[in-house]
Protein backbone atom coordinates (compact mmCIF):
# COMPACT_ATOMS: atom_id res chain seq x y z
CA UNK A 1 0.00 0.00 0.00
CA UNK A 2 2.62 2.63 0.67
CA UNK A 3 4.53 2.09 -2.60
CA UNK A 4 1.03 1.95 -4.52
CA UNK A 5 1.28 5.75 -2.27
CA UNK A 6 4.50 6.58 -3.52
CA UNK A 7 4.07 5.81 -6.96
CA UNK A 8 0.95 7.92 -6.64
CA UNK A 9 2.67 10.83 -5.41
CA UNK A 10 5.87 10.26 -7.97
CA UNK A 11 2.53 10.59 -10.67
CA UNK A 12 1.54 13.56 -9.20
CA UNK A 13 4.77 15.76 -9.12
CA UNK A 14 6.10 14.52 -12.64
CA UNK A 15 2.20 15.87 -13.71
CA UNK A 16 2.91 18.65 -12.00
CA UNK A 17 6.14 19.29 -13.35
CA UNK A 18 5.36 18.79 -16.82
CA UNK A 19 2.53 21.48 -16.94
CA UNK A 20 4.88 24.44 -15.32
CA UNK A 21 7.34 22.71 -17.90
CA UNK A 22 5.13 23.30 -20.39
CA UNK A 23 4.14 26.65 -19.37
CA UNK A 24 7.11 28.41 -18.86
CA UNK A 25 8.07 26.81 -22.45
CA UNK A 26 5.21 28.28 -23.77
CA UNK A 27 5.84 31.50 -22.51
CA UNK A 28 9.35 31.62 -23.65
CA UNK A 29 8.62 30.44 -27.41
CA UNK A 30 6.07 33.49 -27.13
CA UNK A 31 8.43 36.11 -26.37
CA UNK A 32 11.65 34.74 -28.25
CA UNK A 33 8.99 34.60 -31.12
CA UNK A 34 8.25 38.04 -30.56
CA UNK A 35 12.25 38.96 -29.78
CA UNK A 36 12.80 37.60 -33.13
CA UNK A 37 10.08 39.71 -35.34
CA UNK A 38 11.11 43.06 -33.71
CA UNK A 39 14.52 42.50 -34.33
CA UNK A 40 13.85 41.53 -37.64
CA UNK A 41 11.95 44.79 -38.23
CA UNK A 42 14.81 46.60 -36.62
CA UNK A 43 17.43 45.64 -38.60
CA UNK A 44 15.76 45.12 -42.15
CA UNK A 45 16.91 41.14 -42.75
CA UNK A 46 20.16 41.78 -40.78
CA UNK A 47 20.75 39.36 -38.14
CA UNK A 48 21.71 41.09 -34.24
CA UNK A 49 21.39 40.05 -31.00
CA UNK A 50 18.38 40.95 -30.20
CA UNK A 51 17.18 38.42 -32.87
CA UNK A 52 20.07 35.56 -32.03
CA UNK A 53 18.62 35.70 -28.30
CA UNK A 54 15.01 35.56 -29.86
CA UNK A 55 15.46 32.43 -31.65
CA UNK A 56 17.88 31.03 -28.62
CA UNK A 57 14.62 31.39 -26.55
CA UNK A 58 12.15 30.20 -28.95
CA UNK A 59 14.72 26.68 -29.37
CA UNK A 60 14.98 26.43 -25.40
CA UNK A 61 11.40 26.96 -24.51
CA UNK A 62 10.18 24.25 -27.20
CA UNK A 63 12.71 22.07 -25.75
CA UNK A 64 10.91 23.07 -22.26
CA UNK A 65 7.78 22.40 -24.00
CA UNK A 66 8.19 19.25 -25.42
CA UNK A 67 9.96 17.63 -21.86
CA UNK A 68 6.86 19.19 -19.99
CA UNK A 69 4.72 16.89 -22.16
CA UNK A 70 6.32 14.24 -22.13
CA UNK A 71 6.14 14.76 -18.38
CA UNK A 72 2.38 14.82 -18.13
CA UNK A 73 2.26 11.49 -20.25
CA UNK A 74 4.80 9.81 -17.75
CA UNK A 75 2.69 11.05 -14.95
CA UNK A 76 -0.66 9.97 -16.30
CA UNK A 77 0.78 6.78 -17.30
CA UNK A 78 2.76 5.74 -13.77
CA UNK A 79 -0.93 6.93 -12.59
CA UNK A 80 -2.52 4.08 -14.39
CA UNK A 81 0.69 1.54 -13.79
CA UNK A 82 1.67 1.07 -17.05
CA UNK A 83 5.14 -0.36 -17.58
CA UNK A 84 5.63 1.81 -20.17
CA UNK A 85 5.46 4.98 -18.18
CA UNK A 86 8.53 3.33 -15.63
CA UNK A 87 10.48 3.49 -18.95
CA UNK A 88 9.66 7.15 -20.08
CA UNK A 89 10.28 7.99 -16.64
CA UNK A 90 13.59 7.17 -16.49
CA UNK A 91 14.56 8.75 -19.39
CA UNK A 92 12.93 12.00 -18.67
CA UNK A 93 14.10 12.28 -15.68
CA UNK A 94 17.70 11.26 -16.61
CA UNK A 95 17.64 13.94 -18.89
CA UNK A 96 15.96 16.56 -16.32
CA UNK A 97 19.05 15.50 -13.88
CA UNK A 98 21.76 15.54 -16.40
CA UNK A 99 20.53 19.47 -17.44
CA UNK A 100 19.97 20.72 -13.88
CA UNK A 101 23.56 19.57 -12.65
CA UNK A 102 25.01 21.16 -15.65
CA UNK A 103 22.78 24.30 -14.96
CA UNK A 104 24.56 24.02 -11.04
CA UNK A 105 27.65 24.19 -12.58
CA UNK A 106 27.46 26.55 -15.52
CA UNK A 107 26.48 29.77 -12.98
CA UNK A 108 22.72 29.24 -13.10
CA UNK A 109 22.80 27.69 -9.80
CA UNK A 110 19.22 29.08 -8.48
CA UNK A 111 16.90 27.87 -6.00
CA UNK A 112 14.54 26.65 -8.71
CA UNK A 113 17.69 24.45 -10.82
CA UNK A 114 18.46 22.95 -6.81
CA UNK A 115 14.43 22.03 -6.76
CA UNK A 116 14.79 20.45 -9.92
CA UNK A 117 17.78 18.24 -9.16
CA UNK A 118 16.62 17.12 -6.11
CA UNK A 119 12.86 16.11 -7.65
CA UNK A 120 14.28 14.77 -10.40
CA UNK A 121 16.81 12.30 -8.48
CA UNK A 122 14.31 11.74 -6.02
CA UNK A 123 11.91 10.81 -9.07
CA UNK A 124 14.59 8.41 -10.97
CA UNK A 125 15.46 6.84 -7.30
CA UNK A 126 11.73 6.13 -6.85
CA UNK A 127 11.43 4.70 -10.35
CA UNK A 128 14.49 2.64 -10.18
CA UNK A 129 13.87 1.15 -7.24
CA UNK A 130 12.95 -2.63 -7.13
CA UNK A 131 10.13 -2.45 -5.22
CA UNK A 132 8.17 0.17 -7.67
CA UNK A 133 9.27 -2.20 -10.73
CA UNK A 134 8.09 -5.45 -9.56
CA UNK A 135 4.82 -3.48 -7.44
CA UNK A 136 4.24 -2.01 -11.40
CA UNK A 137 4.90 -5.31 -12.84
CA UNK A 138 2.38 -7.07 -10.59
CA UNK A 139 -0.22 -5.13 -11.43
CA UNK A 140 -0.04 -5.15 -14.94
CA UNK A 141 -0.13 -8.66 -14.77
CA UNK A 142 -2.86 -9.01 -13.00
CA UNK A 143 -4.79 -6.89 -15.62
CA UNK A 144 -3.62 -9.10 -18.42
CA UNK A 145 -5.21 -12.22 -16.54
CA UNK A 146 -7.99 -13.25 -18.48
CA UNK A 147 -11.40 -12.92 -16.89
CA UNK A 148 -13.38 -16.20 -15.65
CA UNK A 149 -17.09 -16.89 -14.87
CA UNK A 150 -17.87 -18.61 -11.19
CA UNK A 151 -21.15 -20.31 -10.55
CA UNK A 152 -22.89 -16.70 -9.65
CA UNK A 153 -22.09 -16.02 -13.43
CA UNK A 154 -20.26 -12.64 -12.39
CA UNK A 155 -16.79 -11.61 -13.78
CA UNK A 156 -13.59 -12.23 -11.34
CA UNK A 157 -9.96 -11.98 -11.61
CA UNK A 158 -7.41 -14.88 -10.68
Amino acid sequence: MLIRFGVMIVAWLAILSGLIGAVIGAFAVLVGAVLDVEAGAQAAGALNMQGIGGMALVAVGLSFAIIGVAQVIFGVGLWQFRGWAVRLGIGIEVLMLIGSIIGLFTGAFTIPSLITTLVSATILAVLLSPHVRKHVRQIRERAQEPATLNSATTIQRR
